[in-house]
């Protein structure tokens, strides 16, 4: 029974997100979802209270796909610095440049999008990143590999370095001038000459 019910759920998951992806956050909905499904809206509730709360889950499941993978790439025990700021750092622009995180993005920044839902986005995204990004930065200083600075600015500098070269322009659906290898080269070089 779990599994027809885990199966459902994804189903419904899979839906919403072509649904939204389609019509944006606020021109979706669950009467849309539901129809696709070939269900009722009572089966969509069971799953999701509300049109917010899918939303939210469909940003989770695309943040889970991606991240876990940026994250295992940052070694606080390599000494390289600027190695691991690199590997991971591409890892990061790949993300955040794909279909899925730009289509998410755009839903979570329209007019009239919930705040609430807003939120969850920018939790489950660049939050997330920043997160993950001074915690490695608070162990590189303590074993010594980096001067000692206040991670939480640098984690902000380092993110918002790696999305100035391809994100802004993917977002508004122009051509990067850099490739992701290059924006995320140039990012870490410049993160390195002012905090390493």
């Amino acid at each position: 029974m779990r599994t027809k019910s885990d199966a459902t759920r994804k189903r419904v998951m899979v839906t919403a997100r072509e649904v939204f992806r389609e019509f944006g956050f606020e021109k979706s909905t669950m009467a849309e979802i539901a129809t696709r499904l070939g269900g009722s809206k009572a089966t969509l509730y069971r799953y999701f209270p509300n049109k917010e709360e899918l939303f939210a889950a469909t940003i989770v499941e695309t943040e889970q796909q991606n991240v876990p993978q940026m994250l295992a790439l940052l070694d606080p025990t390599d000494s390289n610095v600027a190695g691991v700021l690199h590997r991971a750092g591409l890892a990061y622009a790949r993300h955040i440049t794909s279909k899925g995180v730009i289509a998410v993005t755009r839903m979570a920044l329209s007019p009239g999008t919930d705040p609430k839902v807003s939120r969850a986005v920018y939790d489950r995204g660049p939050n997330l990143a920043n997160e993950a990004f001074s915690e490695f930065l608070d162990a590189v200083v303590s074993a010594g590999f980096i001067p000692p600075t206040d991670t939480h600015i640098a984690a902000l500098h380092l993110r918002a370095l790696l999305e100035a070269g391809c994100f802004e322009a993917v977002l508004f659906g122009v051509e990067p001038r850099l490739s992701l290898e290059q924006s995320a080269k140039a990012a870490v070089e410049a993160f390195m000459r002012l905090y390493g």
